[in-house]
């Protein structure tokens, strides 16, 4: 398991594009998005919907569920985990999120990437909100 990786995107095609601060690479899975991510729950131990069930109880909450795999990945969805559109993002790779003079919403990594979403500042706050809580409750355990 890679763990190295920062954020999971659809491609037009549907597979998976995986992509690592590692050489700041991309890697194409022959794997849709929901696949790959079954794959590394079942490598860390766990089921996709247990880990989405857990999130779900512990935060209350039905859509853009925060997904924990293990210590090193945290994801969490941009958007309707349905949409094309759809970046799952690495929670733990975060160093800061800004709102530039246009109104995009920016991500930018411990390794400076810098990713732009199609996402209001506010729906990502509350998606940061929602892992340092899952953090803060797997932290105490």
């Amino acid at each position: 398991m890679n763990m190295e990786t920062m954020l999971y995107m659809y491609t037009a095609d549907c597979n998976c594009m995986v992509y690592t601060s590692k050489n700041n690479t991309y890697k194409i899975t022959d794997k849709k998005i929901y696949s790959y991510l079954k794959v590394l729950s079942f490598k860390s131990g766990g089921t996709l919907k247990g880990k989405q069930d857990f999130s779900k109880k512990l935060l209350k909450i039905r859509n853009k569920v925060p997904v924990f795999i293990h210590q090193c990945l945290l994801l969490f969805p941009s958007d309707n985990i349905q949409s094309e559109n759809c970046i799952w993002i690495n929670y733990y790779y975060i160093t800061r999120v800004y709102t530039d003079a246009n109104g995009c919403t920016h991500i930018i990594f411990d390794n400076e990437h810098n990713l732009k979403l199609n996402m209001s500042i506010r729906s990502l706050r509350v998606q940061l909100k929602r892992c340092k809580t899952i953090c803060e409750f797997i932290e105490f355990l």
